[in-house]
């Protein structure tokens, strides 16, 4: 198949989904306004935007490039914007791939713009969504649930795994991998490790990514007289954050914004065998299980997680039982290899039915 994605450069979902796509011997476009570093067998097409209010000015050129790919396919990710162009391209079929923020909380800012995403999805051909949460969200915009998958990010089992000798260190290492943004909710992670500090000392909390909350989250730490014990160890590659999991005892995801719709982080966490404590908002539910392959709190409640850590630090035995559990859940349902082989089918169902 000749495939042509209309989608975010920079992001490493697109970067997996192109790749796997080439590597089963497809012939791959990818057409963005985020420049990335250089995918081996796709032809990327860069358009160099300002920002996205230019996004539709932009709009013949990709009509241009999609009418010299020719593909057989175009699949748009993220409703607001790629999928907005995708779907005002008029080429079919079209598959879309909605994010969450897209359908979540963009169609809420104005009336305006619930109208432009319910356009996009309803020129789709098919929708795809990573949760039935997300799916849900989607069916309370359109009527499309025939045309409507689930089909998950997926975590690559073979470079998320255990670490092959688990370290005796006596000290309880705490971590998180996200974006420095307030959605993410690292405010409310930092403010329980003060108060788990102050009860068990052999503890320590480190802080994989960068954003825009840096400095305000290393004022805090200080401020909470923790900041000795939380390691921010800036952005960590693709590649390398199954070594960060591997050294780490607990992960925590404290996300606050119900756009949370999936929750990639927590299941390549559970894919090295952690337990993971996670806000039960959006689609976090649905990776981390209730005290099977992890534990759930109330969003923006720093009481409810460090009573949640302490429980887990002093419980090493149902630690590691979360943890083997929630491998073996990801392995049942989150295999990335089965997810991508679960889209590549939906492309050949579309196209067959056209």
């Amino acid at each position: 198949m000749k495939l042509c994605f209309l989608a975010p450069g920079n992001s490493i979902h697109t970067h997996r989904w192109v790749e796997y796509m080439a590597d089963r011997g497809h012939q791959i476009h990818l057409i963005t306004f985020h420049g990335g570093d250089k995918i081996p067998n796709v032809e990327v097409h860069y358009l160099s935007s300002p920002g996205k209010l230019i996004y539709p000015f932009f709009l013949p050129k990709i009509r241009f490039l999609i009418k010299i790919i020719n593909p057989d396919m175009l699949h748009a990710h993220y409703a607001s914007s790629y999928g907005l162009l995708g779907a005002c391209s008029g080429f079919h079929p079209l598959v879309l791939s909605v994010w969450g923020w897209d359908v979540i909380n963009f169609p809420e800012t104005s009336f305006l713009h619930k109208l432009l995403v319910k356009y996009a999805l309803r020129k789709a051909d098919h929708i795809t969504a990573t949760s039935y949460f997300l799916k849900s969200t989607v069916m309370n915009l359109i009527s499309m649930s025939e045309r409507t998958s689930v089909i998950p990010f997926g975590t690559d089992l073979t470079l998320f795994h255990p670490e092959a000798k688990p370290s005796k260190n006596k000290t309880t290492t705490i971590g998180i991998v996200k974006t420095l943004r307030t959605k993410y909710g690292i405010e409310y992670l930092i403010r329980a490790f003060a108060l788990v500090e102050k009860k068990l000392k052999n503890v320590n909390l480190r802080i994989a990514g960068e954003g825009p909350l840096k400095e305000s989250l290393h004022k805090l730490s200080k401020e909470l007289g923790c900041a000795e014990k939380i390691h921010f160890v800036g952005v960590i590659p693709h590649s390398k954050v199954s070594e960060f999991l591997q050294k780490i005892d607990i992960f925590v995801v404290p996300s606050i914004d119900k756009s949370e719709s999936f929750g990639v982080a927590a299941i390549e966490a559970s894919a090295c065998e952690l337990p993971v404590i996670a806000s039960n908002i959006g689609g976090l539910p649905e990776v981390v299980l209730n005290r099977k392959t992890g534990l759930l709190v109330p969003p923006k409640d720093p009481s409810a997680i460090a009573d949640a850590i302490i429980h887990l630090i002093e419980n090493p035995e149902l630690r590691w039982e979360y943890g083997r559990r929630g491998r073996e859940f990801v392995m049942k349902n989150y295999n990335w290899q089965e997810n991508a082989l679960r889209m590549e089918k939906l492309y050949r169902k579309i196209l067959n039915h056209c």
